[in-house]
Order: structure tokens, then sequence, then C-alpha cells
């Protein structure tokens, strides 16, 4: 039986109160196990405007795919969409922890060359950014579209059957959870028992329900196949991202990246009934050593995302940056985002809306503020639906770590020891040559798998000139 790689929908399941958010499981038939590890969510907020983009991992035989998601009950055909993975993949770059690698030319003078050589340093004008920017690989299911229907005495009613993409799409109301399991089971679907009482809550609640399977008149199996991330659109009056119904399928250890973009006096955003965690960054890691970021980096979220006291889950800020033209856009910047940090397409894809008076005054580019969260839990440490705010402010963040080197230490702390007093060694400053006639090498980019269940991650290296590196501010 073939198997599809993919990158398809988060799971959301319906918080129990007046405002929607989307959280689910994967559902299947018996002989397959399905696993969601890692989703990528962009969300999108506008007023009372909330646009929704689904990306997960997703393993599993190629004709079990199946995908159920509690929806507002307004939701209708024209609210569902597919988008580009390559606008997740702007958002993702543009927003990933950084590795930083600078030289004693980065501060207040110029090493010379001899000296330069003894220790080692990289030439100037060179500046090593790694991101996190390899996408997790999954599998894709498919099946057959819906079987018989329901008896007449049943609760659910199918108010509409919608063709997207590669999708066959039902939106589904029902009064009874039992119904709703009996429906799902009759249309090839398996979910466990255990959800009863949890989707009956999102009934209560007034929740409509989307289900999903793939269509395959309509994609080829002939080679891989990367599914369309879902995006949903809707009215609400707070933000909610549901994730309880999503941990039934877990096999472990889940990572959650979310993107929240809104408008630049809206600020940075937050999870209020979830703790933050913190992390030890802009500092050299010894640690890190010569080797790759990637492991690295997982390590440190494990740590840094242990459970709160009481069990739960905890997350972290990676990225809080408000945009403006003519303001700085990121610290450092990967080189094609210096000019126009995402672009306009990408941003019109994913759901920000323009707005014309803009154009008097930035020439058409937007203003915004872009949040970047994170959370590592596994099914028991999430007791509660993540119910999200907006600060009002943004003090721009961004997640960075430096290469160590030892003749920096004068100006540079170390991760977990701080400024060192009285370095061994230091950078030789002297004048400045008026001519420089070196380029620095372009660093070659991998990607690296995580073990252990995780996201996997990967590194970006990329290379940027003297003249467009902006020097580190040693106040900060």
């Amino acid at each position: 039986m073939k198997a599809l790689s993919a990158v398809i929908p988060l799971t959301f399941a319906l918080c129990p109160t007046a405002a929607f958010g989307f959280c689910g499981t994967y559902v299947g038939d018996g002989a397959s196990t399905l696993q969601n590890r890692t989703s990528q969510i962009v969300l999108v907020r506008q007023a009372d405007q909330t646009t929704l983009t689904l990306s997960s991992d997703y393993s599993g035989d190629a004709e079990s795919f199946g995908l159920l998601i509690p929806v507002p009950p307004a939701l209708v055909a024209e609210d569902i969409s597919l988008v580009d993975p390559q606008w997740i993949q702007d958002i993702e770059t543009y927003t990933n922890p950084r590795l930083v690698s600078y030289t004693c030319e980065d501060f207040d003078g110029w090493e010379p060359p001899e000296q330069r050589a003894a220790l080692g340093v990289s030439m100037p004008g060179a500046m090593m950014l790694s991101a996190m920017a390899c996408a997790d690989q999954g599998y894709s299911t498919s099946g057959d579209w819906w079987g018989d229907p329901m008896a007449s005495e049943s609760t659910v009613e199918v108010e509409a059957e919608i063709a997207v993409g590669e999708y066959d799409v039902v939106l589904l109301t029902a009064e009874e959870s039992s119904d709703l399991l009996r429906w799902l089971n009759l249309n090839g679907y398996v979910i466990d028992q255990v959800a009863e009482a949890m989707l009956q809550e999102y009934i209560d609640a007034g929740s409509a329900f989307l289900a999903a399977k793939i269509n395959l008149e309509r994609v080829s199996l002939d080679e891989e196949l990367r599914l369309s991330p879902l995006r949903l659109r809707y009215t609400s009056e707070a933000v909610s991202l549901p994730l309880r119904l999503g941990t039934l399928n877990s096999t472990g250890v889940q990572d959650l990246v979310l993107h929240v973009i809104s408008e630049i006096y809206d600020g940075a955003w937050g999870i209020s009934n979830y703790d933050e965690a913190r992390l030890d960054d802009e500092c050299m890691s010894k640690e890190l050593g010569d080797g790759s970021f990637s492991p690295f980096y997982d390590d440190v979220l494990t740590s840094s995302l242990a459970p709160s006291a009481d069990g739960s889950a905890t997350w972290l800020l990676e990225y809080a940056w408000s945009v403006s033209p003519g303001g700085p856009h990121c610290d450092p910047c990967p080189p094609e985002s210096l000019d126009i940090p995402v672009p306009e397409e990408t941003m019109a894809g994913l759901g920000f809306e323009w707005d014309e008076s803009w154009d008097s005054w930035s020439g058409g580019l937007p203003s915004f503020t872009i949040s970047r969260l994170r959370m590592r839990y596994s099914p028991d440490q999430i007791n509660e639906d993540l119910m999200l705010y907006s600060m009002g402010y943004v003090e721009n963040t961004q997640v960075r770590y430096i290469r160590y080197d030892e003749v920096l230490e004068a100006q540079l702390p170390v991760c977990g020891e701080g400024m060192v007093t009285d370095p061994e060694r230091v950078c030789q400053f002297g004048v400045k040559p008026s001519v420089w006639t070196g380029i620095a090498p372009a660093l070659p980019s991998t990607c690296g798998a995580v073990e252990g269940g995780g996201s996997a991650l990967g590194l970006v290296a990329l290379s940027a000139l003297a003249l467009r590196r902006r020097r580190m501010n040693l106040t900060s």
C-alpha cells in the first residue's frame, strides 16, 4: 500500500466558549496507526476576523487518511481554501531561531590578518546565520468518499459537501456525540470512544464539524505527494486554539509552532492559561562548538519547555517583531528578507488584508507584527485549550545564538556563565584597511533529523556582505 509524504492540516478542537477555534484528531480505519507529531499554524488576526492556516506532519498508509475538525456553525464553503506550502515556509524562514558567527572586526576595530590567521577566525564580511528551515516530512493517507447515509433517527445532518483541491470535505452538525461517532464509523473513520464526552462538549457549545478525505482521482500516487495546508476563515471575539482532541492520536511528544500575524498596534501575542518558559540565548554557546545548530537547539527546547509545577505544558515566545516601512525588520535578517521581510503574495495568501490608506505613507507596504510561539508537550500536559491574547506592545526579540570563539569573550557573554572576567585572549584592534579585497565564502545548507520522535529540524547557512551587516550594539 503506497504511503504519501505530506504537510497536512493540523486538526483542532473547538473550545467550549463563545469564541471559536479549531482542533481535532486524525481518524482512519482500524488497520492503520495515525500519528501527528509536529504542527505548524499561521493565525492572521485583524479586528474580529481570524484566518487560520493549518499544516502538520502525518504518518499512516495512503488509504486511511481522514480528518475531523470542529468548526464554527456559520462556516460555509467560501470560508475553506488551500494555501501554497511555500507561504508557510516564508514565515518559518523569517522567524526561525538564528545561529550567528561574529569576528573581531564586527566590533570596534579591525584585527590584523596575521592575528586573524593565528586565531583561526573567519574572513571579514562573513556572517553565518543558521535557521531551522527544513520542513518536516510525514505520510499522508487517502480513502473512499462518504458511505451510506445515517439512519433517519440520527441527529447528524450533512450541511454541505465541498471539493477543495485534493480534499473532499463535508460539513456536519449533530446533537449527540454518539451519533457523530456512528456516522464516522459508517463512513470509514475510526475514532476512539474516549473522545465521545469531549465531542459532546463541543456539540453543546454549538460547534459544527468538518470531515475530510483525499480524493484519489485528484492526486497522483506515482510520485511523492505533499498535501496542501488548509485555510479556514471565520469571525470571533476572542482567539482560542483548543488542542485536547488533537492529543488523542499522539504517540508521544508533539511540537506546535504557532505564528500570529496581526495589526502592528496589537503587539506580540501570548498564551494566557499556560506558563511562559524562558531560555538562555543571545550568548556564545560552548556546547554547540563546531557542530550542527539543529540538534543543539532541539536539546535547548526540551530542557526549556519542561512542564510547569502542576505538570502542564509551557510555551516560548521565540520571535516577536513589529514590521513597518523604513524600520528594522529583523537582526540579523536572511539576505532575501532585508528589504521586504515577507513577500506580499505570502501575506495576502495567508489572509492579511491590506488597507489602502497605507499607500500614502508606506508605498503600499503593510505594517504588522509577527509572533512565533513554540510548545512541546505530551498528551497528559494539555489540560485546557489554548487561550491567546495580544499584549498591546512588542519588544522586538528573536532567539539567537552565537558560535563560540574564545577571543570574543571580552565582547560577548557565554551561555550559562555570562561575561567572562579577565579573558585570556582578546581581539587585537588596529587601523582597518581602506580597501577590502576579500569575499566571504558562502556556507552550505544542510538538513538534519532529530531522534526520539521530535520534529525534523534543519539548517540554512546564509552569508551577508559587510555593507549589509548591522554592527552589534554592545549596550543591549
